[in-house]
C-alpha cells in the first residue's frame, strides 16, 4: 500500500483552515526530484508559459499558493453539486482562490449520471475561452473530444478526481490509489474475520463506468481470491452515489442474504445510504460497515460504533490544488503532472487525530 498519511507539518498547518472551510495556504516542504524531466507547454496566452514535470509516478508534493500575476479567467466544472464531497472540493477551490487572489466560475451537474450534460457544459465553457479549465469528469472517455477542442483553443486543462486516458491535461489531481483502496478493504475484512469459515460481504458501488468505482470493485474482487473465507454475495449500483438508491440496494441485499456480515459503501453517498438503511431497519450495529470518503455522517457513525471505518479521501485538498496549480502554470511556473492526495484509513482508534480531522467535511 502507498503511504496513507500526509506529512505532519501539513496536518498542523491545515487543520484550522479545513475545519473552517478556508484559511491560510498550505506550505509543505518540497520533495521534488531534481532529475524529473520537464516539458514546456503554452497556456494559450502567448505571453505566459508554464512548465510541467511529467512524472511517471504520482507525487504527494503539494504546491504552495502564489499570487496571480494578472486577472485570470478560471472555469471549474465538477462531477456534481450536491454531495458533501463536491462541496468540500468547492471549499478548497474557494480557499485557494482567496489565497491566490483570483476569482473563478463553478459549475457541476445535478448528479453523477448526467454525462451528456457535462459534455455540453464543457463545450460551452471552451467557447467562452477561459485562461484555464479545472475539470472533474464524470466519464473519462466521453470528455476526450472536448479535451481535443480545448487543446486546439490553447486552453490548459487540469483534471481533478478522475484521471482521463489522455496526455492533453497539464495536471491531474486525485486520489490515485482506488485499486489500493479496494485491496485494502479485502485485507481489512480478513483482519476482522481471520478464522471464520465463511464471511458474506456485499458492496454498494456508484456505477460501472467511473474509474474510482470500477477500480475499487475490481481490485476487491481480485484480492479476496487470497482469502477463501470471504464471499462477495452481491453488488448493487446507486446511479452515481444516490443515497436513496444506495439505501434501497442495501435493504434488498439484507433481505436476500440473512447471513450477511459486512457491507461496503464505496463512496460517500453509498456509505450514507447504507447507514440510512440500517437505521430505518433498526439494524444499526448488526453489520460491519466499511466506507470510502469522510463526510460528517460517516465520521459520526464511526464515533457511535455503527460504522467500523472508512478510507478517507481529501476532496478539500483536491480543490485547493486545482486552483493553485492553475495559477502557478498561468504565472509561468512549474507544476507536477500527477498529484496524489492519498487515502487515509480512519476508524475508532484514530478518528480524532489531526490527519483524520483534515479530511472531515460537512
Amino acid at each position: 500500500m502507498k503511504k496513507r498519511a500526509l506529512i505532519g507539518v501539513l496536518a498542523a498547518l491545515l487543520s484550522l483552515s479545513l475545519l473552517a472551510g478556508c484559511g491560510q495556504k498550505p506550505t509543505p516542504p518540497s520533495t521534488t526530484d531534481g532529475d524529473t524531466p520537464t516539458t514546456t507547454a503554452s497556456s494559450g496566452a502567448a505571453e505566459e508559459h508554464g512548465t510541467v514535470n511529467y512524472n511517471e509516478e504520482p507525487t504527494t508534493e503539494l504546491a504552495e499558493a502564489e499570487t496571480a500575476k494578472r486577472s485570470y479567467k478560471i472555469a471549474c466544472l465538477t462531477r456534481g453539486l450536491y454531495h458533501n464531497y463536491h462541496q468540500s472540493v468547492k471549499a478548497g477551490l474557494d480557499a485557494a482562490a482567496k489565497d491566490c487572489g483570483v476569482t473563478y466560475t463553478f459549475q457541476g451537474t445535478e448528479n453523477e449520471t448526467q454525462v451528456d450534460k457535462q459534455v455540453e457544459m464543457l463545450s460551452t465553457i471552451i467557447d467562452q475561452k477561459p485562461d484555464a479549465i479545472i475539470l472533474g469528469p464524470l466519464d473519462s472517455k466521453a470528455v476526450l473530444p472536448q479535451l481535443e477542442r480545448a487543446k486546439e483553443a490553447g486552453i490548459p486543462v487540469i483534471i481533478i478526481d478522475q484521471p482521463v486516458d489522455s496526455d492533453i491535461p497539464i495536471c491531474t489531481i486525485t486520489t490515485y490509489g482506488h485499486a489500493d483502496g479496494g485491496r485494502f478493504m479485502a485485507d481489512k475484512i480478513n483482519e476482522l474475520f481471520p478464522n471464520e469459515a465463511k464471511v458474506q460481504v456485499a458492496m454498494i458501488a456508484s456505477d460501472q463506468y467511473s474509474d474510482y468505482s470500477v477500480q475499487r470493485r475490481d481490485a476487491f474482487i481480485e484480492k479476496i481470491k487470497d482469502y477463501p473465507q470471504i464471499e462477495l454475495v452481491d453488488i448493487q449500483y446507486s446511479d452515481g452515489g444516490d443515497q436513496l438508491k444506495a439505501a434501497d440496494g442495501t435493504k434488498a441485499i439484507i433481505e436476500a442474504y440473512p447471513d450477511l456480515k459486512v457491507i461496503i459503501g464505496s463512496g460517500e453517498g453509498n456509505a450514507v445510504g447504507v447507514l440510512n438503511a440500517l437505521k430505518e431497519l433498526d439494524k444499526e450495529g448488526d453489520y460491519v460497515v466499511l466506507g470510502f470518503d469522510s463526510g460528517k455522517v460517516q465520521l459520526d457513525a464511526i464515533h457511535a460504533g455503527i460504522e467500523y471505518g472508512t478510507e478517507a479521501s481529501f476532496p478539500y485538498m483536491i480543490g485547493y490544488q486545482g486552483i493553485v496549480n492553475a495559477v502557478r502554470y498561468l504565472n509561468g511556473g512549474t507544476i507536477n503532472a500527477k498529484i496524489d492526495t492519498n487515502y487515509y484509513w480512519v476508524d475508532g482508534t484514530n478518528i480524532d487525530s489531526p490527519e483524520a480531522q483534515l479530511r472531515v467535511y460537512q
